[in-house]
This record gives structure tokens, sequence and C-alpha cells, in this order.
């Protein structure tokens, strides 16, 4: 073997140990920060899980704003909505001109949930011209939005794919100093028995989530802009987060971005902090990767001014998904984006293919499983 591909080979080794020491606890941003994970039983459904945007399938004039909550809703996480808490979306229409404040806000509350776990919830419009309630009613039913749209709150299968035992077997591997641990990683596609077998660890996880879709005219600075941002956040009034933002107990723009991106001794203060403020994480953000990936500080920095600010970026009128960073679909793998992304290259996909059986209509998620899986 040439040293080339030795380091070559040494370099992946390397990427994909990191990489799955990373996700074994916090598996993409299911569970991202230590706060969430010392909560997970009482305010897991305050854990933003996945935020997805995308041009709605059925009406191309309209957009898609879905955010998931609750690891295992009903087995890890509770299986409703937080009474105490809000869940928003924060809209930035001016995002091509670099400027990412949020002009437009959507905020969902519920009340208590009753013996079936049924609530009532009430959805505000919020702008600098005031707040307006646009939609009020019971959960796990579609309803109307006043000026056009649906919006939907409920549980449902959890969209999120991803090998997450197979890093940790690979893991194992890798820590005995196995020299084949990486290689069998990347081929365990082509078996057809045993342990190795490509498995969506996710799959059978319900999660709580709210749905909306409503008129990409209401989103956009003007009819020729169609480029948004969308981040989400939870607050819980009266805690005691952070300096900056006291009462917010999670965000989320991009997949992973805490998860990878962020070093653990700054992630309780990231799921509190606004994207106009990520540019103090971006140093801190280079160093992480440094150490997970080994690249070039130019392609770190390159990397990090990427994905800082950690808004979702979306051009309404764009079917594209992920794979081309606009916005986020509901099938689309963004650990294999990511792999790839991340690793230059080295690493494609982690052979799992989406297992959720999604509805062609509003409000898109799959139905519920029938009884919570086992922990596994």
């Amino acid at each position: 073997m040439n040293r080339k591909c030795q380091r070559i080979k040494i370099a992946l080794t390397t990427f994909l140990l990191v990489f799955c020491c990373v996700v074994t606890v916090r598996a993409a941003d299911h569970r991202d920060s230590p706060r969430i994970t010392n909560t997970i039983s009482t305010l897991g459904n305050l854990d933003i899980l996945d935020l997805y945007a995308f041009q709605s399938p059925q009406s191309p004039n309209y957009t898609v704003l879905i955010m998931t909550m609750s690891t295992d809703a009903g087995v890890i996480s509770p299986a409703y909505f937080n009474p105490m808490g809000v869940y928003e979306f924060k809209i930035t229409n001016q995002v091509s001109s670099g400027n990412f404040d949020s002009y437009l806000s959507f905020q969902i509350s519920f009340t208590p949930p009753d013996h079936n776990l049924q609530q009532v919830f009430t959805v505000s419009k919020v702008t600098p011209a005031g707040s307006h309630l646009i939609a009020r009613g019971p959960t796990n039913r579609n309803l109307p939005v006043t000026g056009l749209g649906k919006v939907r709150a409920g549980l449902f299968d959890d969209p999120f794919f991803f090998d997450l035992l197979a890093f940790n077997r690979f893991k194992a591997r890798a820590l005995r100093g196995d020299p084949k641990a990486a290689q069998e990683f990347l081929n365990r596609n082509g078996n057809t028995t045993g342990s190795d077998i490509p498995n969506n660890f996710f799959g059978g996880f319900n999660c709580v989530a709210i749905v909306l879709e409503v008129p990409s005219s209401t989103l956009q600075s003007s009819p020729k802009n169609p480029s948004i941002g969308v981040w989400a956040r939870t607050t819980v009034p009266g805690a005691v987060f952070s300096t900056e933002n006291p009462e917010q107990f999670d965000r989320k723009g991009r997949p992973g971005i805490n998860t990878v991106v962020i070093p653990d001794v700054n992630k309780d203060d990231f799921n509190s902090a606004s994207p106009l403020t990520d540019t103090r994480f971006r140093q801190a953000g280079m160093v992480e990767l440094g150490y997970l990936f080994g690249q070039p500080e130019a392609d770190r920095m390159k990397m990090v001014n990427l994905l800082l600010p950690d808004v979702l970026t979306l051009k309404t009128h764009d079917s594209d998904g992920f794979e081309k960073l606009n916005g986020r679909r509901l099938a689309d793998d963004v650990i294999d984006v990511e792999l790839s992304l991340l690793s230059n290259g080295a690493v494609t996909s982690d052979s799992v293919s989406n297992d959720s059986v999604f509805l062609k209509s509003f409000p898109y998620l799959g139905t519920p499983n029938p009884k919570a899986p086992a922990q596994k």
C-alpha cells in the first residue's frame, strides 16, 4: 500500500471512529445537550429532534414547516406537548443579504393533556405589527389557518433514520485495533445475514410534531425574493438556562450542527443562543472539526461559515431538498449528505434507507406506530 493510500485509510478510520463516538450518545439532534439528556423524561417534549422546510408537494405556492420533538415518545419522552412551553417557527426573509434577524414567527401553545393525552392548542402569527391568533383546536386533527393554510399537532412516526447500532459496533471493533473495522462497516450493505445488515435504529419510534402549511407569499419579503431562513425553538417561562435567552430550552436549524460542530462544553449554551450570535461559536467549531476530521484550516473555516449561523435556508419556489442545501424534505437522507460533506467524499452513506410511510397529502408525516417499541 503506498503512503497516500495509507493516509487516506487512516483518515477514514479516524473519521468513522470519532463520528460514531459523537452520535452514540446523541444521535443527530435527539438529546443533543446535557440539560436535555438530564430531563428527557419530563422535558423531552421540548427537545427539538428535527426541523423540516420544503415546497408543498400538493400546492407549489405553499411552504410546509415541521418540527418534531420527544425521542421515542411514550417510552423515553412524553407522548404529548409541554403545556408550560411555547413552540416557535422563526422566519427570516432577508437571508440573501446576509440578515438572519427573524421578521416573522409562529408561536404554538398547548393546554394540559387530558386522560387520553389530547390537548387544545393555539397558533399565533407574530410580526413587528403585533400578534394575531390564526388557529385554535384539538391535537391530532387538521385545522384551518386564518389567511389560508393548515396546521396539525399530534403524535406521529419519527421520520429520522440512521444506523446507530452499526456505528456502535464499528466503534467497539476500532477501539480493539481491528484494521478491518472501517472496511467492513463500509461493505456491510452487501451482507445478507448477521448483525451487520443495515438497520434503522429509529424504526418504530414515535414523536410529537407540529406541521404547518402556509402560502409562501406570507413568508417571503417580496414576490421576487423566494429565499427564506427557518429555525425553531422551544421556551419555558421562568426557567434560567442562560443569560442571553433565559427561557429558551432548545433550538434547531440544520441537522446535526450542535451534535457535530459544537464542543460538548458549549452545547447547552448553543441551545440557548440565537443564530444572530452564532459567530461567537465559529472558532470553537473550527477547533472541533479539526479534532474530528483533521481538515486543513481553510477547509474548516469554509465549512463553519457555511453551517453557522444555524438556519435552514430554503428557496420556496424550488422543490430541491437537503442534498442541494435547500431546506429539508421528510425523505432526505441527511446523514448521507453530511457524511459526504464532512469527510470530503470519503464516506458517502450509512447504507440505511427511510422506513417511514409518508402520506401524500397533509400532514405528510407517517401515522404513529400502534404501540411504543421496547427501548433499544
